[in-house]
């Protein structure tokens, strides 16, 4: 049947072109918008990895900046001397103690071992000793056992003031000083 005269346009034309329609309709709806939910899934997606990459990089450069620390303190480790290697047995350090307090005036009134402690990694033994004295020796006594025997620790100490006679008084003030030493050792 014809519609109109010119241009000739045919029923079968109308059909055609609505079929073509129905046909690019049926296309995007059913499917090209359902891709386009999916693509946004997928950038979603896509957006979350990417920022997890970003957070996996960061944590391997803090890795890494640990790893460099752990490399450095384990070069220091190696190059620090085993201090504890260095003690030669409690008569050398009352040895050296009684050195140290002739060197700085410090008089021994009682040396008396205390008790042994073991730990993991190393022996603890305990030991007082009872000086007179007057302070700044007791300064000099600490600093250089600290120096000639690093695995003495000083674990308490005491300082007294001793009453003094006349003819002591030219002297400086005298102290009873009692200390009670940690004594490391392998």
């Amino acid at each position: 049947m014809l519609i109109c005269d010119r241009p000739r346009l045919y029923d079968v034309d109308l059909i055609g072109l609505a079929a073509l329609v129905l046909i690019g309709l049926t296309m995007w709806y059913g499917a090209i918008k359902p891709l386009e939910g999916r693509i946004q899934e997928f950038r979603k997606c896509q957006e979350g990895k990417i920022e997890e990459k970003k957070q996996s990089l960061r944590e391997l450069e803090s890795l890494k900046q640990l790893n460099n620390q752990r490399q450095i303190l384990a070069e220091e480790l190696s190059q620090a001397r085993d201090v504890l290697r260095e003690n030669t047995g409690i008569p050398n350090i009352l040895r050296t103690i009684e050195s140290i307090c002739g060197n700085w005036n410090l008089q021994i009134d009682q040396v008396s071992p205390g008790p042994a402690r073991q730990t993991p990694h190393f022996n603890v033994q305990e030991m007082e000793l009872e000086l007179t004295g007057q302070f700044p020796d007791l300064i000099g006594f600490v600093e250089a056992l600290q120096q000639k025997a690093p695995y003495v620790c000083v674990a308490h100490s005491s300082v007294e003031k001793v009453m003094q006679k006349e003819n002591e008084q030219e002297n400086g003030a005298s102290c009873a000083i009692q200390l009670t030493f940690d004594i490391f050792s392998p």
